[in-house]
């Protein structure tokens, strides 16, 4: 995507940006991106800006995306953090 987003150097989750060739991709859009997370073997959404915090309207995007990707019965988790200034989820399909 040709769109210029606020990245940090030195921030792993704005590495994956610089790096998205190695990773398996399974959606992506202006806003966010959905990968497979090599530490964790599951699906991960990354914000992608530098940001902590998203919209409502982001995030039930993100939410209905993953929904349609996965299951209805998933499980999103904002607490398995791989950095605490950059929003990502993990989401965990039942």
């Amino acid at each position: 995507m040709d769109i210029d987003h606020n990245l940090i150097s030195g921030c792993p989750l704005c590495e994956v940006f610089s790096n998205l060739s190695s990773y398996e991709i399974l959606f992506e859009s202006e806003d966010y991106i959905v990968i497979n997370c090599k530490e964790c073997n599951t699906p991960m959404m990354i914000i992608r800006d530098h940001i902590r915090e998203i919209t409502s309207d982001i995030y039930g995007k993100c939410l209905y995306k993953c929904k349609k990707l996965f299951s209805e019965r998933i499980t999103v988790d904002t607490k398995l953090l791989h950095s605490i200034e950059h929003f990502h989820m993990h989401i965990k399909v039942n």
